[in-house]
């Protein structure tokens, strides 16, 4: 299947395991990726152990035609961490797929996920710790190649007051194309380093709890040392009754010459070829804003969607996500558009990232999951335009896949 976006990797994720036990299990089925027939083979392992938790699997993906493997799948030293389903000791720390990752205010690093760039598998590490007082997240989305890393220490130094210092990066960001491809379908050109350094103070105006929670926040925020953005904000959400919850927020923000906001964010992997890091040097300083809202009704629906509009800048962000997260039948949609100039084509079906997957449980132990995925890939050179440089494309790809798992 295609590790693409968090909302469906948590609803297609194995059953999670209760109490010290080992687990067996095993997918099976078929799907097109660009437009190929493929047939999907993936046995796994896992083992829970007080808080520690491990799983390996073998996930192949076989041509029809010919019955190979998939060769993207297997031909960089990365894509051997593949192996490893997921690691995790507690709530401390996990290993494995990074989806749906926020640093505090989330102005610099906002619902990331490691798993877009599916041709170049990437194995993350993640760390977070709360202590009475101090808080500290720290990610690294690649540990067998160079990563997008990042931490956050936040110190709550009186009552309801939080600061918190954000620095991430990225230790491969493609700064110009060359115009070709190597033989892994990774375009090439000159890469470097891209930072973003940001202060945050935060002040909850209530304490939090899942009743009620208002929080007012200031971020401040520099990519590569020059290029000055802020934010501030205010985000509250409370229950309206037993069953329903509602989270929401709104932010005015300051992008001066070349700034973006949120840069590391669920299509990173994609934008960061699609829109290089220099050519961020066009923007005008202007003003923006951003309102989120989030509806949640037991444990039944998740129905959400954020916009983010730069007056003169040329951009705007849509996301969009809905989940049915039902024990015996789960439905769930992500979209996320990036746009230009034209505000419009934040509803472009060929610009976006956008999935679907719903996952039934047909009996104990065995699930049939679909997924529906709009995906970016640089196409092999005999299905790109003549005479055309090999560039970042979407395509769709379906699946679908009959799980078995069982707990010894």
């Amino acid at each position: 299947m295609t590790a693409l976006l968090p909302l469906v990797i948590a609803l297609l994720a194995p059953p999670a395991p209760t109490g010290d036990a080992i687990f067996l299990g095993a997918r099976a089925g078929a799907g097109a990726i660009e437009a190929e027939p493929y047939l999907v083979l993936d046995p796994w392992a896992g083992v829970q152990y007080g808080d520690f938790a491990l799983a390996i699997h073998a996930p192949l993906r076989v041509r029809f035609d010919d019955a190979t493997l998939r060769e993207r799948d297997w031909d960089e030293g990365s894509d051997f961490g593949r192996l490893l389903r997921f690691a995790r000791y507690g709530e401390l720390v996990r290993v494995g797929l990074l989806a749906d990752l926020t640093l505090g205010q989330g102005t610099l690093v906002r619902r990331y996920h490691n798993g877009v760039d599916d041709d170049h598998h990437r194995l993350g590490a993640a760390v977070e710790y709360q202590g009475e007082t101090l808080r500290l997240d720290a990610f690294a989305d690649q540990v067998l190649a160079a990563p997008v890393a990042g931490f956050r220490v936040g110190y709550r130094f009186a009552d309801r007051w939080t600061t918190a210092l954000t620095v991430a990066a990225d230790f491969a960001a493609p700064h110009t194309l060359d115009g070709t491809a190597d033989s892994t379908g990774r375009l090439r050109g000159e890469t470097g380093l891209f930072t973003a350094v940001g202060a945050e103070l935060v002040h909850d105006f209530v304490a939090p709890r899942p009743e009620r929670a208002v929080t007012a926040y200031l971020a401040t925020n520099l990519l590569d040392a020059d290029r000055f953005g802020a934010h501030l904000g205010l985000g509250a959400a409370g229950r309206v009754d037993q069953d329903w919850r509602l989270e929401g927020r709104l932010e005015a923000i300051a992008l001066g010459e070349g700034y973006v906001w949120s840069p590391f964010d669920t299509g990173w992997l994609v934008d960061r070829y699609r829109r290089l890091v220099a050519r961020q040097d066009g923007l005008d300083a202007t003003l923006g804003g951003r309102a989120a809202f989030t509806v949640v009704w037991g444990e039944a629906l998740v129905l959400g969607a954020e916009y983010v509009d730069a007056l003169t800048a040329g951009r705007a962000d849509l996301s969009a996500w809905f989940q049915v997260p039902l024990s015996s039948f789960g439905l769930a949609a992500y979209w996320r558009q990036r746009a230009g100039p034209e505000r419009l084509s934040v509803f472009d079906p060929e610009e976006a990232l956008a999935a679907v997957a719903a996952n039934m449980q047909l009996s104990p132990g065995w699930f049939v999951d679909v997924t529906l995925a709009r995906v970016w890939r640089v196409l092999p050179a005999d299905e790109a335009p003549i005479d055309a440089p090999p560039t970042l494309a979407p395509t769709t790809e379906f699946f679908v896949t009959l799980e078995a798992a069982f707990g010894l």
